[in-house]
């Protein structure tokens, strides 16, 4: 039995199924399929990152959406920088914000607990609006 190790790495986005609050829903497919174009135009020494994803629902009061968890790990077998694995889930995040039209896409990072938001430039306000302090 032969063991590979890596150091720790674990980052996570989460999307919702709608283009902005009320438009028409994408499937978890049409996410698959995204992430895989996405993967293979960002790969790193030649091979891709493997992603998991996992459904999820947002309840917000009376809201409720439908979405998905993307999460990375730097996986023993291909183990990639800490800045690799960095760079590629904050790119695909700002890939899926556009090709998805999403209003905003929040990425958890491992350093810090760090949480990354981004916001479209015509994002529509919930009718729920909090203060969010931004991130350059």
């Amino acid at each position: 039995m032969e063991k590979f190790t890596a150091p720790f790495f674990e980052a996570r986005l989460y999307i919702g199924s709608n283009t902005h609050y009320n438009g028409a829903p994408f499937s978890e497919l049409d996410l698959m399929r995204a992430i895989g174009v996405f993967q293979k135009e960002n790969r790193v020494d030649d091979k891709p990152i493997p992603v998991r994803i996992t459904s999820t629902r947002y309840v917000c009061e009376d809201y409720t959406e439908i979405g998905w968890e993307v999460g990375i790990i730097n996986y023993p077998r291909a183990p990639r920088s800490d800045d690799d694995l960095r760079v590629f889930i904050l790119d695909l995040a700002k890939h899926l914000l556009e090709k998805f039209q999403q209003n905003r896409i929040s990425v958890i990072l491992p350093q810090g607990c760090d949480i990354v938001m981004y916001q479209a430039d015509d994002a529509e306000e919930s009718d729920n609006p909090q203060k969010v302090h931004k991130v350059n």
